[in-house]
């Protein structure tokens, strides 16, 4: 070689020595050399996030789509009672009702009673039977009600004074249809046994409702009601 000129294997040899020089600086810091990645393939990553939970929508489970089970049917009560006794129980209720709201003073109180057969009778004793004309003697609207076994009212008036009496009754029927079931307006009942002739009873609504069943398993249904007014049919 002469002086000042460099040999080309001179050359080559600083230049691998350089390129050695770097790779080994890259092993020893544990990064990749830049000039090793391949151009045009390089991925960057974005830091993993935790998985959401897919929050239920309501109505939409497993279990909401399953049919639910009907409630369960509470059984009416069995009564053991005679016709008689049953109206005699309204009656007390109707006394109970008038006295609890009832001002100082004297009054009449008259009682009135029907009954389909005899009072002491079970109130399924007579089957019921369609166009029952034995009914007919108590009509609820102008109607008479196969299934009606008795009804009994008392008149609470005071006495010397020309105001509206009190009027509380009771009506029991061997059937959950009649004429008083979920009644939410008045009804007028005319009564054919009166005394004093055919009384049309006017402004009646029933107070309560109560449903049994005898002892031979025939529904029985008991109204207890409170009307506002009664005049003679034909004055």
């Amino acid at each position: 070689m002469e002086k000042g000129h460099i040999e080309l294997g001179e050359i080559l040899f600083v230049a691998l020595l350089i390129i050695g020089l770097a790779a080994a600086v890259f092993i020893f810091t544990g990064q990749k050399p830049v000039y090793l990645s391949e151009p045009g393939n390089a991925t960057i990553t974005a830091p993993s996030e935790p998985l959401q939970e897919e929050t239920p929508v309501p109505g939409n489970s497993t279990n909401a789509s399953k049919p639910q089970p009907p409630p369960e049917q509470v059984a009416s009560p069995v009564v053991n009672a005679t016709i008689g006794s049953i109206l005699e129980d309204g009656l007390s209720r109707a006394d109970s009702r008038f006295y609890s709201n009832v001002e100082t003073g004297q009054y009449d109180i008259n009682t009135y009673k029907w009954t389909i057969g005899k009072q002491n009778d079970s109130p399924d004793s007579i089957p019921l039977t369609p166009n029952d004309l034995r009914a007919l003697d108590v009509r609820f609207n102008s109607h008479y009600v196969d299934s009606l076994r008795g009804f009994a009212f008392r008149v609470y008036s005071y006495s010397g004074y020309s105001s509206p009496p009190k009027i509380y009754g009771v009506a029991a029927f061997i059937s959950d249809s009649n004429p008083l079931k979920g009644l939410n307006s008045t009804i007028t009942i005319q009564y054919d046994p009166h005394p004093e002739g055919s009384q049309i009873i006017e402004g009646c609504k029933v107070l309560s409702a109560s449903e049994f069943e005898t002892a031979g398993g025939t529904p029985l249904e008991v109204y207890d009601i409170e009307c506002q007014v009664m005049y003679g049919a034909n004055p």
